[in-house]
């Protein structure tokens, strides 16, 4: 599931977030053996008539839930500040990544999932503009 709350008129976004395998980049992994780095990709875009307008930074923010009652990590897994003229403002739609990259033993053993929360801010005051998007379920499996 995801969405964006985008009070501009006439503005739309996505946003999604993927596990990635560090030594394999272009596979989705949801098994992730414990010992092993693993990476979380975070796209999102906004498109619409304001979008070229926006500036400020995307505060970001990935969270780990477990889901099965076994795994002991839980909460708040990373931070970012993604400047929002990091993407030109044209062509649109502008189009963000940011990876965030973990250590082996981040995370214990068990079934998790993982959100990704876009805040945008400006002059430093949060702003009504914000999205987030989560994974399907993950195993975190010690090897």
């Amino acid at each position: 599931m995801s969405g964006f709350q985008l009070p501009p008129a006439g503005m739309t976004g996505t946003i999604s977030v993927t596990p990635r395998d560090p030594s394999d980049p272009q596979t989705m992994p949801y098994i992730i053996q414990t010992d092993a780095p693993f990476e979380m990709a975070l796209t999102w875009s906004l498109d619409g008539a304001t979008a070229s307008f926006l500036g400020g930074q995307w505060h970001l923010s990935i969270y780990i839930d477990n889901v099965d009652g076994v795994g002991s990590t839980n909460g708040l897994l990373g931070t970012a500040v993604v400047d929002v003229d990091s993407v030109a403002p044209e062509p649109l739609p502008r189009t963000y990544e940011y990876t965030f990259h973990f250590d082996p033993h981040t995370v214990s053993e068990g079934a998790y999932q993982v959100i990704a929360v876009v805040r945008y801010r400006n002059l430093d005051v949060p702003l009504q503009m914000r999205g987030f998007a989560e994974t399907g379920i993950i195993d975190f499996m010690d090897a």
